[in-house]
């Protein structure tokens, strides 16, 4: 029986709980509210309930609207209202008069002026309870759906995380304090979707491979990194992900095998603008038709932040100088300077902002590698919408 009672409870709770049925019910049960029918406010809501398939929880609470000490101001207000509009006249009554002793009184003598005055009272008052659960529900739905899809990357950033046990300390408290600030992870993690084979240069710590492999996105994952005292932490990692494969090379000699994603995560600045050049072709050549290149880079000069980059940099220039981050010298270079290369390879380009706090400026571009006879189109600042049959086959997602 309790466990009956438990589920029918919860049936009520949830039944017809849309924003909109949710903003009505409310809104019925405050007009029933205002009614001058005491007694039988939560009848003749339950019936209203039922007969408009609407939460009748949500319809009770809303005719809650009529308990003291609002009682008698709502009621003086319809009676008033409802003698003005019927008799042209207000009424010689004071709120003092609509104490509940007097009510049953009152109720004969004014039931057709209270009653139409209730119902403009409830009306005016139901519309700002519609506007405010309405918003309310809504905002309470898009907060589940982000927190049912943030749970389950909380979850895939924690067994990535789990992977560094044994790593070396500094690099664990580093990616802890990184990888749930950093936006650029999940940006790529769930733009790319299932993918065959993936090649990380520059990998760093193995971070963007671990999370890839932990949730099942790519089957092969090749892993490029120069820096050994990274390699080591990296290895602890990989070494429980049988489909990713750690190279201890530099990634400008590399011989890269054919790829569906090539992945370049700030990884472009570290070289001078002809290396950096002769990368991006390596990778294009890698890449398989209908192949995506991911390149996240801190742009010389991007629109507005100005400050906030610079400081970007000097972070930047201290990792190097203290050897946390090693390369050639740092080299940033301009928008479309980037995408002029990148167009020069025969990839397609689209462009959004992968910026947080700490990394002002940064752009993730994916450059698309085009299908034999298929036509290049003009860079554009974020994924397509739509694409014909034979790109979605090879490009499911941007």
């Amino acid at each position: 029986m309790r466990a009956a009672a438990r589920d029918r409870l919860r049936r009520l709770l949830h039944e017809n709980t849309e924003p909109g049925r949710l903003g009505a019910a409310v809104a019925v049960g405050v007009v029933v509210g205002c009614s001058p029918f005491f007694g039988l406010h939560i009848g003749i809501g339950l019936l209203l309930a039922w007969a408009l398939r609407l939460n009748k929880v949500a319809v009770i609470l809303g005719a809650h609207i009529s308990t003291p000490p609002l009682a008698p101001l709502l009621a003086f207000a319809g009676a008033q209202i409802g003698a003005r509009l019927l008799h042209g006249a207000w009424l010689s009554l004071t709120i003092a008069d609509f104490t509940p002793g007097r009510f049953p009184t009152l109720l004969r003598t004014l039931l057709l002026d209270w009653t139409v005055g209730g119902l403009i009272v409830g009306g005016v008052l139901a519309l700002p309870a519609f506007l405010t659960v309405y918003t309310v529900a809504r905002r309470r739905d898009v907060a589940h759906v982000a927190s049912e899809d943030r749970s389950d990357w909380v979850a895939s950033e924690r067994r990535a995380l789990e992977l560094y046990r044994g790593g070396r300390p500094e690099h664990r408290i580093y990616l802890r304090l990184k990888v749930p600030r950093d936006p650029v992870y999940r940006m790529i993690c769930e733009r790319l979707g299932r993918v065959g084979s993936v090649v990380d240069l520059g990998t760093g710590l193995a971070i963007l491979p671990a999370l890839l492999a932990v949730r099942g996105q790519a089957g092969k994952i090749v892993a490029i990194e120069w820096d050994e005292a990274k390699l080591a932490s990296a290895r602890v990692a990989c070494a429980r992900l049988p489909n990713v494969a750690l190279h201890a090379v530099d990634a400008r000699s590399f011989p890269l095998p054919p790829a569906d994603v090539v992945c370049l995560v700030d990884l472009l600045h570290y070289y001078g603008v002809e290396e950096q050049r002769a990368l991006l072709e390596r990778a294009a050549s890698a890449l398989c038709p209908g192949g995506r290149l991911v390149i996240r880079e801190t742009l010389a000069r991007p629109r507005g932040a100005s400050g906030a980059i610079r400081f970007t940099q000097l972070l930047e220039r201290i990792s190097m100088r203290i050897r946390w981050n090693r390369g050639p010298r740092l080299v940033y270079r301009e928008r479309d300077e980037l995408l002029a290369d990148l167009s020069k390879l025969g990839l397609e380009c689209h462009l959004e902002p992968a910026s947080s706090s700490l990394h002002a400026g940064n752009m993730l571009v994916w450059a698309r590698k085009r299908d034999a006879g298929e036509a290049l189109s003009a860079p554009r600042d974020r994924p397509p919408a739509e694409r014909d049959e034979r790109s979605r086959a090879t490009d499911s997602s941007w």
